[in-house]
């Protein structure tokens, strides 16, 4: 009984994601993330050119979505050096 306890332990154990496939899935978000970002960005500025929003609406939007994109290049870059990765 203890010896099939032990080897279902092991097999679950096995099916568990190690934590470097789990930090290359973080970093794969982030960066897809981090790129949408940049797409919302680029989306905003074309709607203020095309004057469909506001300036202040503009703005904020802007700078929250700065933020965020700062904080996810902020957390790409600690991954990156934690795996090694070569930049």
């Amino acid at each position: 009984m203890a010896q099939r306890r032990r080897s279902t332990l092991s097999t679950a154990r096995g099916a568990l994601p190690s934590d470097a496939d789990q930090c290359f899935c973080r970093l794969y978000s982030l960066i897809a993330e981090e790129q949408a970002d940049e797409d919302a960005l680029y989306a905003l500025s074309k709607t203020l050119e095309r004057g469909q929003i506001e300036v202040q609406a503009y703005l904020k939007a802007v700078r929250s979505l700065a933020r965020d994109q700062f904080m996810k290049k902020a957390l790409i870059n600690k991954i990156v050096a934690y795996a090694h990765i070569p930049k």
